[in-house]
């Protein structure tokens, strides 16, 4: 009798499991396409030869682009995309960069938090009034925002970024905007 529960036991748990990972695989599935129709979607990616593929709510970027213009730009749309955990851009290259290339995914990895609080956040971050620069994991945030709590969402949302080592922020208020 007791073998037979244990039996019963294993046998619902790899049915539970296998249902999980169906579903998760399903949302990847989903997310992964999502992410792919929005990066065709922008003319200024066009050129890249860039594999987009979605494992546990991350987006995996391989390959090479021609400038590190385009690799932010898919760093970004890719952050900004509802559902997008993070961004791994370890195996994506560009042949032009004038920038070390971390610095360069940290910035369009904070903008693209910054893009998608905007449309599908509950607190509102300054997209448009604040600039966004990264040297050597430091953000640097500059420009305006409309209350003191837009400033202090875009600092939060800035330090949410993985490989940010520290947040620099001279955003001000301006209560016209």
């Amino acid at each position: 009798m007791e073998f037979l529960k244990k039996v019963k036991l294993a046998f619902f748990t790899a049915v539970l499991f296998s249902s999980v990972s169906i579903f998760a695989a399903t949302d990847d599935a989903a997310l992964q396409k999502e992410v792919a129709s929005r990066v065709d979607a922008d003319q200024t990616v066009s050129g890249s030869d860039v594999n987009i593929e979605a494992r546990n709510g991350v987006i995996f970027l391989t390959g090479t682009t021609s400038t590190d213009q385009e690799a932010s730009t898919l760093v970004e749309i890719s952050s900004a995309t509802p559902g997008v955990k993070e961004v791994d851009t370890s195996k994506l290259k560009t042949t032009k960069s004038e920038h070390p290339l971390d610095d360069t995914f940290i910035t369009a990895k904070v903008k693209g938090e910054f893009l998608k609080n905007k449309l599908f956040g509950d607190d509102p971050a300054p997209v448009m009034s604040v600039s966004v620069e990264t040297k050597n994991g430091v953000v640097f945030l500059t420009g305006t925002a409309k209350n003191k709590q837009q400033a202090s969402n875009a600092v939060r949302l800035a330090k949410s970024v993985k490989g940010v080592k520290k947040v620099t922020s001279t955003v001000t208020v301006d209560s016209k905007k």
